[in-house]
C-alpha cells in the first residue's frame, strides 16, 4: 500500500518537476 501511494506521489512530483524544469530553462534563456 505504501509503495503504491509513493508511486502516485512520485508520478505527480515528476510531472511538477518537468513543468518547473521547463519554466526554469525558459527563464534562464
Amino acid at each position: 500500500r505504501l509503495r503504491k501511494k509513493f508511486k502516485v506521489v512520485d508520478d505527480d512530483f515528476d510531472m511538477i518537476e518537468t513543468l518547473y524544469g521547463v519554466g526554469y530553462r525558459f527563464r534562464e534563456t
